[in-house]
């Protein structure tokens, strides 16, 4: 497989994807950073074969015929376009768009309109649904009767996505002061999460992209919060951390939450969900249950159960999994995938990632927190 990477000596490129590159593939990249194949491997620990040229994309004369089967753009959404319509693209060759794809609803449908009249297959990535322990949890929960017969808002009061990170943004400075938290995950990430949850058995091997975009479309924000860590890299006011309370209209007994940001005590990616109460005395069943799944630091899936003790203790059952969960992996089963699609995102629910948080991009920032600090 031979594949063009534009973009590729970004951080994205180095960290993550040519790292996740296939050993057999050979690896075409151009970037706009001076630097030579060699410094990129010596960098990503890439193990595939490849050239590498720095290049203004915007400006750079492609030859006719581009010998390559994807395209993949690690670059900022409002240039890539720019790029791809200037190459010269055939109906065989697969273009893979990182995300966040635009800016807000109006850009993403813009950018979507133009890529979609392209000479090429256009999906687009998003590295967690390469994350083997959503597929995991996913059967785990729909061919468990335990937990499939309350798998319904009847039984789950809340449902939580958390993805923390100690990290701050100094390290993707340029990018993260254009999009900030809501844009860089929660859009994305934390919808994808939410999504993954409600899936039904019938809907998740066959137009699952398509099913999770009628998931997505039916959350609405209820309320949201954003706060900045400080002392951040520069002034700006770019929020590093959110909190979404969310309803979905066929959960509407259900109270969904994002919670995500930069700059925190810890990081940790998981989904709590909390039972209801079953109806009985408050002295005799007062702790709810809870389903966790866990992504980092642990892959695994944890059942909190009542125990019954006067101390209101709770029995912790571990389900440790040993699946692929660094998101170097995530993108390698990602590629590996292809030509098969089930692993990518149609346009449809890319839209309605950015309707359902549009009316909390304009929020400003009003309160700020210690790094390191935030729980």
């Amino acid at each position: 497989m031979k594949i063009v990477l534009l973009g590729g000596s970004g951080d994205l490129a180095v960290r993550k994807l040519l790292p996740a590159i296939p050993k057999k593939w050979v690896v075409t990249a151009y970037g706009r950073r001076k630097t030579s194949w060699g410094n990129l491997v010596k960098r990503s620990k890439a193990k595939c074969k490849g050239t590498y040229s720095a290049v203004n994309l915007l400006t750079f004369n492609w030859n006719n015929t581009l010998n390559t089967d994807i395209v993949y753009c690690a670059l900022p959404s409002k240039i890539y376009v720019d790029v791809l319509e200037r190459m010269p693209l055939t109906k065989n060759m697969i273009v893979l768009c990182e995300k966040p794809v635009g800016h807000n609803t109006f850009s993403a449908k813009q950018l979507i309109e133009r890529l979609n009249k392209l000479n090429a297959k256009v999906y687009y990535i998003d590295h967690y649904l390469g994350k083997g322990i959503l597929e995991t949890f996913y059967f785990m929960h729909a061919a468990n009767p335990l937990l499939n017969n309350s798998w319904h808002t009847k039984y789950v009061e809340s449902c939580t996505v958390y993805m923390k990170e100690n990290a701050t943004a100094k390290h993707r400075a340029e990018y993260y002061d254009q999009t900030g938290v809501i844009r860089d995950v929660v859009q994305n990430h934390g919808l994808q999460l939410l999504a993954h949850v409600l899936l039904q058995t019938k809907h998740y091997t066959q137009n699952t992209s398509k099913h999770r975009a009628q998931i997505i479309e039916g959350f609405k924000v209820v309320s949201s919060t954003v706060q900045q860590y400080e002392p951040y890299h520069n002034k700006k006011k770019v929020p590093t951390y959110a909190e979404l309370v969310l309803e979905h209209k066929k959960w509407n007994k259900t109270t969904f939450k994002i919670v995500a940001g930069k700059g925190l005590n810890k990081k940790y990616t998981a989904v709590h969900l909390k039972m209801r109460l079953p109806q009985c005395p408050a002295d005799f069943c007062p702790v709810s249950d809870t389903v966790i799944l866990e992504l980092y630091p642990t892959p695994r899936v944890q059942l909190q159960f009542y125990t019954g003790t006067k101390k209101l203790e709770t029995k912790i059952i571990d389900l440790p999994l040993n699946i692929k969960s660094t998101q170097v992996e995530a993108y390698n089963k990602i590629l590996e995938s292809m030509p098969n699609t089930e692993l990518v995102i149609n346009d449809k629910e890319i839209i309605a990632q950015w309707n359902v948080v549009e009316p909390c991009l304009k929020k400003r920032v009003t309160k700020r927190y210690k790094r390191g600090s935030k729980k």
